[in-house]
């Protein structure tokens, strides 16, 4: 982890996350635009979070979005069953 305040302040977040809701969703999915950066870092301090807590990955896991909303969109946007329009 990086010791950037950001940062700290982020996994802070992740590691509150998983005390409060860790068991509540198998599956939680991170991402960004791309999924190339902040998704993925998000994801992975959740995960160690969980790790760290022992909630296994059968219980808890975190996954990143392959493409990020991007991709998403241009897959799935015209799709009112998966995309909310705001």
């Amino acid at each position: 982890r990086s010791s950037s305040p950001h940062s700290l302040s982020s996994s802070l977040a992740a590691d509150e996350l998983t005390r409060s809701r860790s068991r509540s969703y198998r599956t939680v999915v991170f991402h960004c635009q791309s999924s190339n950066g902040r998704g993925p870092r998000c994801a992975a301090w959740y995960q160690d979070a969980l790790d760290e807590s022992g909630v296994s990955r059968e219980e808890s896991k975190a996954v990143v979005l392959t493409g990020g909303i991007k991709a998403w969109i241009e897959r799935y946007g015209e799709d009112d069953q998966l995309t909310a329009r705001l």
